[in-house]
């Protein structure tokens, strides 16, 4: 979408998250227009319940490494990605309010599994 987008074939109405893209910030936020909107995607390491703290540790340190090297950062942000790092309470957390809040999208909807 970014080519079709820089060289004019498409053009953008908004973004879906409560930021302007630092790659379109002459395009406005849905959020502009409608409060509260933000449906933004997201990307995350989880590990299985019960993974020692030790080894959630380490993982955590090398996805902060990976993170905050130049070409990491570069190539997230080309595609339009923000880097966002948390810890992972913070994540979990995060994980935990997305819940709550697809959840009532999915009810509100009346999506059932088939």
């Amino acid at each position: 979408m970014i080519p079709h987008a820089k060289s004019g074939k498409l053009r953008l109405l908004a973004t879906s998250g409560t930021r302007r893209s630092s790659l379109f910030p002459e395009v406005p936020t849905v959020a502009e227009t409608v409060p509260g909107y933000d449906a933004t995607n997201w990307w995350g390491l989880v590990a299985p319940a019960g993974t020692p703290q030790p080894v959630v540790s380490k993982l955590n340190a090398e996805l902060e490494t990976l993170l905050k090297s130049d070409e990491t950062r570069k190539r997230l942000e080309g595609e339009g990605a923000d880097v966002i790092r948390m810890t992972p309470p913070e994540f979990g957390r995060f994980i935990g309010e997305e819940i709550v809040k697809w959840g009532k999208v999915v009810k509100q909807a009346g999506i059932t599994a088939e």
